[in-house]
């Protein structure tokens, strides 16, 4: 600007130049009301109660915030299916809850809604379903408008945008499936043992739609013997904790039919999460063998879940009843006073021999003393003594390809005498393979106590070689292959019985090879 300023004293004239102001931009749209993208169409049980059926974000412009005093919900057709419709900003009500509902609007006031310069707030929508219907409400709600003032002009705002909401599906319900998670095989078990792994359980919500809590959950355990076989049965979870809540209870009913039943009435006790598994572990103590007792020795006792009625379950919000699917069994136990597991070592590399066997495993001269391993025979340190009654050994491998018949011993290393009465035996090889059986006059080896016994055999005429494999392995081939007892304790009635079903076999005991 020129010629735009005089002297009070002079009467000269001047000019003050120019200077740019800041510029302003009119906001024409100060509030907005856009679907919350962060909460996703949902699915839900009939009768659940305070479910979110509609999410809605207010967003202020960069001008001013807003007080929002009140805005409005329309409800579908499909609204007559719930009930209880309230509005909330975080854990805060905005207004009042409409009991009954029809298609319609309802308009929320009395709290002032704060939407910050520049941010946002989200609404939130809740109601109760009903039972009567179930299958897609559509969007059973859309946000209509919303009024206020702005925080610092205090001038009129209304919002703009009109979006329709989620879209609601009730279910008919939950749906939960039981099944085996990989429990232990069938097996023998020590009676007396305590904390024992009698079932593994795994829960599973097939439908999504809500966690699911379980009521009860009963486990039918049928013996053959005439008493309990376990008690103190505890649930434990997958990390191996004891679920409180859980146990320890007691089986009821009678032989032959028992029952672990835990109730857990009302209480979340045990959960299992929306869309998610629960990994569930029982176990118990073995009954303790009592003389004149009778009841579980040598007994089996099978486990089950055997109807999907003895689950029972509730949607934790909707308590609505689970449909459950799934009977699973698990093991077979044999209670017995003790239990017997064999194993082979390399020669050498074990004490249970004593002097007998060392040497190499390899490029081993043939001679008619040769001590190709040492079993080893142990009895559970949670039972009582053991006896053997017979033992039958698998002679395998490429030097016997061209052999002839050739003896096998088992020496008592602590005498150097043959083991617990048993006679040299001869093993006539048919191709590369032959099998011998020994009997004993049954010594008892005693509990938490291990004998090894070294094998012998006379390997001055096996097969000779430069092109071929001249190696030998012997093996328990069967479980069958051992026959043992209980040994010579007062009472005992268990007598005839072989490895434990869950052992792995062939079992190889030992694996030696021979010079070209």
């Amino acid at each position: 600007m020129s010629s735009n300023l005089q002297g009070l004293t002079s009467s000269q004239t001047s000019s003050s130049g120019s200077a740019n102001g800041s510029a302003l931009t009119l906001s024409t749209t100060p509030l907005t009301a856009t679907l919350n993208g962060a909460f996703a169409n949902q699915t839900y049980s009939k009768g659940s109660a305070g479910v979110k059926i509609g999410s809605y974000v207010l967003t202020a412009s960069s001008a001013e915030g807003e007080n929002v005093s009140n805005f409005t919900i329309s409800v579908n057709s499909s609204s007559t299916n719930f009930q209880n419709l309230k509005a909330m900003i975080g854990s805060t009500q905005v207004g009042s809850t409409y009991s009954t509902l029809s298609s319609g609007n309802y308009t929320f006031s009395g709290n002032s809604l704060v939407v910050p310069v520049g941010g946002t707030a989200v609404v939130d929508i809740y109601a109760d379903i009903l039972t009567t219907n179930t299958g897609a409400m559509g969007s059973v709600t859309s946000f209509v408008s919303c009024t206020g003032t702005g925080a610092t002009t205090n001038t009129s705002v209304s919002c703009s945008g009109t979006p329709t909401g989620q879209t609601i599906t009730v279910s008919s319900g939950p749906t939960l499936t039981i099944s085996n998670n990989n429990s232990g095989a069938s097996r023998q078990i020590v009676m007396g043992s305590t904390g024992v792994s009698l079932a593994k359980v795994l829960l599973t919500d097939t439908a999504g739609i809500e966690p699911l809590r379980i009521q009860e959950l009963k486990f039918n355990l049928t013996t053959g013997g005439t008493g309990a076989a376990f008690s103190n049965l505890q649930l434990y979870d997958a990390n191996g904790n004891a679920i409180t809540g859980a146990g320890p209870i007691s089986m009821t009913s009678a032989a032959p039919s028992y029952v672990a039943d835990f109730n857990f009435g009302n209480s979340a006790t045990m959960t299992v999460p929306q869309a998610g598994t629960l990994a569930v572990e029982l176990r118990g103590n073995v009954s303790p063998f009592v003389v004149g007792g009778g009841g579980i020795e040598n007994a089996t006792t099978s486990i089950a879940v055997s109807a999907t009625s003895s689950v029972v379950a509730y949607g934790k919000s909707s308590n609505t009843s689970v449909v459950v699917t799934g009977a699973p069994s698990f093991a077979t136990l044999t209670t017995l006073r003790s239990k017997l597991t064999l194993a082979g070592t390399s020669l050498g590399s074990d004490t249970s021999c004593g002097s007998y066997g060392g040497g190499s495993t390899t490029s081993r001269s043939r001679t008619t003393t040769d001590y190709v391993g040492c079993l080893k025979i142990s009895a559970d340190p949670s039972g009582q003594e053991i006896k053997v009654n017979t033992l039958a050994l698998r002679f395998v491998g490429g030097a016997l390809s061209t052999a002839s018949a050739f003896n096998v011993n088992l020496i008592d290393p602590s005498t150097g005498a043959a083991y617990d009465g048993s006679s040299q035996q001869s093993c006539t090889p048919t191709g590369n393979s032959c099998s011998v059986s020994f009997a004993f006059t049954g010594t008892p080896i005693s509990s938490g106590s291990t004998k090894g016994i070294a094998l012998k055999i006379d390997s001055s005429n096996f097969y000779v070689s430069a092109n071929l494999g001249q190696s030998l392995d012997v093996n328990l081939n069967a479980t069958t292959d051992v026959n043992w007892g209980d040994g010579s304790v007062s009472g005992s009635t268990a007598n005839g019985l072989n490895l434990s079903s869950d052992a792995s076999v062939p079992l190889n005991l030992a694996h030696v090879t021979y010079t070209n």
